[in-house]
């Protein structure tokens, strides 16, 4: 690969998201077979800053796929709403969207993202994508139609592990880490109680025989415990990523309910 070009691509992505540290080496190895194919192109015409930006995703860097999130879906937004304007069905096909584009098809498959190259705009590319799920989604809605369960249920329980999957595959180790600190900054009694529930698995009632007070009492001091943990856990984790507020709901929306077993066992680990 011709390095000097590599490197006049990469300057311009860097120039265009200053926040993403992404090493020289590693984009040129990540994007090295695109640039190959790309010979025939003038460094002008390569969209570098959409594929340092995409690279960096691909890399897994904190806060990349909120900036590429942020980035993308104002402009597929609009384009999705002609198409059909309800929020709950654009909000699905922002979610579905990043997790088809992130999570391979199987295991040693690359991602779709993996396929932009650089030839072209990132939008143009996304939009052709965006599309396609659009119709896919609308032919899966008319074979559900008069079923008991609706659309929205079926693509849910469908998706759930890949959901589960994208999350904890590309943000496992921030996830741990963040509720490790979110467990260390809870005061003693805080911690007690968690343990009791969570890794003794005591009821209400056995609590509050322990603590001598009313069953009540006891499982308000247990909320109020796991409130602070989740308040600790979503600014920690906030930080960590370097998301905005709105950046840290966009990621917890693409959690099932059915991940909390999973931050549970997590939970049990930490308090130990």
């Amino acid at each position: 690969m011709d390095e000097p070009r590599a490197r006049t691509l990469y300057d311009r992505g860097v120039a265009r998201w200053p926040d993403l540290a992404l090493p020289f080496a590693s984009f040129c190895e990540l994007v090295r077979g695109h640039l190959e194919k790309l010979g025939d192109l003038g460094e002008a015409e390569i969209c570098a800053e959409d594929l340092f930006l995409v690279a960096c995703c691909r890399a897994s860097l904190p806060g990349a796929v909120d900036r590429f999130d942020a980035f993308v879906w104002p402009q597929l937004e609009s384009h999705l709403r002609r198409m059909r304007g309800e929020a709950e069905w654009l909000h699905e096909m922002r979610q579905t969207l990043l997790v088809r584009l992130f999570v391979p098809d199987a295991a040693g498959e690359p991602a779709r993202i993996d396929g932009y190259t650089g030839r072209g705009a990132l939008i143009v590319w996304l939009r052709m994508a965006a599309a396609r799920l659009a119709l896919n989604a609308k032919r899966n809605e008319k074979r559900t139609t008069g079923l008991t369960d609706s659309y929205p249920e079926r693509a849910a329980a469908a998706s759930f592990d890949i959901e589960l999957s994208f999350i904890r595959g590309r943000y496992e180790a921030d996830f741990v880490a963040s509720l490790r600190a979110a467990l260390a900054a809870l005061d003693d009694e805080q911690r007690l109680l968690l343990q009791f529930r969570y890794r003794e698995q005591l009821t209400s009632d056995q609590i509050a025989v322990l603590l001598k007070t009313s069953r009540v009492t006891a499982h308000r001091r247990v909320v109020a415990a796991r409130e602070a943990l989740a308040e600790h856990l979503r600014e920690t984790l906030r930080k960590r990523l370097l998301l905005s507020q709105s950046g840290l709901e966009q990621l917890l929306g693409l959690l099932s309910s059915k991940l909390v077993p999973a931050l549970t066992a997590e939970l049990r680990d930490g308090l130990a």
